[in-house]
């Protein structure tokens, strides 16, 4: 009695389709979106009543975080870079 043996080649098939399939759920799920940050640095605050506006610049585009009125703002922020 002979025993059964997959040909190389269907073996290869095989392994090359569940990379294939592999690469898909990795890399298809995100979309190939890559979203990018860049510090903000402070420019500025406002306190009025019980809450504090900070605001801060980054490449030219203004950005807030409501603070409560007794924290310190930070200098420094991370913010995402919207694409255009």
């Amino acid at each position: 009695m002979r025993a059964s043996v997959l040909p190389a080649y269907g073996a290869t098939m095989t392994f090359s389709k569940t990379l294939l399939v592999l690469a898909i759920l990795t890399f298809g799920s995100t979309g190939g979106v890559v979203v990018q940050t860049l510090t903000a640095f402070k420019t500025g605050e406002v306190t009025t009543g019980m809450t504090k506006q900070c605001y801060y610049n980054a490449l030219g585009n203004t950005y807030t975080r409501t603070m409560r009125s007794i924290d310190l703002c930070p200098l420094g922020i991370r913010v995402k870079l919207s694409p255009n």
